[in-house]
């Protein structure tokens, strides 16, 4: 069960539709720091990447805060190429950010409440693979209690790219060691859980077209998170794809 601590929190989408090139705006926002990382950067995807990341990073910021100079803020790469947040405030913030092909996402938070966001499609999700960094006992537990086995595999490889994220951990640390307990479904899209050898942790993880997003946080707290809002400024969803909601 959620906690009675109500975090603050901003969230934050950026969509790369058609004619829309960041590249072009990049003075307007990025800080002299990003810049300088941008410029070193050679592969086109990844470049293209980093500023839909700190794009998004610096509106789910900015939203929090209470700021639109997003030049101000500079969102710097810590060892681990994990997002750091520099700025002159009296208050310290984090986000988590992540995308998958056109789409970023940010998650803004208080530094004092480790949190982790990831994405992922469906349709690139090989479930073969990624069964393969569940244990013996989640494979049995999806097998028994969920009917839609493959989605379900599929929402706990993000489950646990998000805690990677909150621990700083990334890809070098065996999934395996992020064993999920606790499954429950809050609603047909919604799935909840923890973690076995990480308690202070909770998961959700929503699904969203072809899109599955996960979010972990401390479970001694909650936040308010209206998905559905963020729902609508997915590609393929009906209407214009608004670049910012909190």
């Amino acid at each position: 069960m959620d906690g009675n601590l109500i975090v603050p929190v901003a969230t934050s989408i950026y969509v790369d539709v058609e004619n829309d090139n960041l590249f072009l705006k990049r003075n307007s926002f990025m800080h002299p720091v990003e810049l300088n990382y941008f410029d070193s950067i050679s592969n086109e995807g990844r470049a293209g990447e980093f500023l839909m990341g700190r794009f998004a990073a610096k509106k789910a910021l900015g939203s929090l805060i209470g700021t639109s100079d997003y030049r101000d803020i500079c969102v710097a790469r810590g060892i681990f190429s994990q997002p750091v947040v520099m700025m002159d405030t009296k208050n310290n913030f984090d986000v988590s950010i992540t995308h998958k092909k056109n789409v970023a996402l940010a998650l803004a938070h208080s530094a004092f409440y480790p949190m982790g966001i990831d994405i992922e499609t469906l349709e690139d999700a090989r479930c073969q693979v990624l069964e393969s960094q569940l244990t013996t006992k989640e494979i049995r537990d999806i097998k028994r209690e969920y009917i839609n086995y493959e989605l379900t595999v599929c929402q706990l490889w993000v489950i646990k790219e998000a805690l990677s994220k909150v621990l700083k951990t990334g890809l070098t640390t065996p999934f395996t060691v992020f064993e999920t307990c606790d499954h429950s479904f809050h609603s047909t899209e919604e799935l909840r859980c923890f973690f076995s050898n990480f308690y202070q942790y909770h998961a959700r993880c929503w699904c969203i077209g072809k899109y599955v997003i996960a979010i972990v946080y401390p479970r001694s707290s909650s936040f308010d998170l209206k998905i559905n809002q963020i729902s609508s400024l997915f590609p393929n969803s009906k209407g214009p794809h608004p670049e910012n909601v909190s």
